[in-house]
């Protein structure tokens, strides 16, 4: 095993391992299929401190 594939097995096991990870994930593939994002420039401005 490459330790690429480990890598990417590890992070889906701390993912299952959260227990509401695949409802945060399932809900963040709604918002973007709502277009409810942020992109860009306004993502930027967003995550700057006010």
């Amino acid at each position: 095993m490459s330790p690429e594939d480990l890598e990417s097995l590890e992070e889906t096991l701390a993912v299952l391992a959260e227990p509401d990870a695949l409802e945060k994930i399932a809900q963040a593939e709604r918002e973007v299929a709502d277009g409810d994002v942020i992109r860009g420039v306004e993502a930027l401005k967003a995550l700057r401190p006010k």
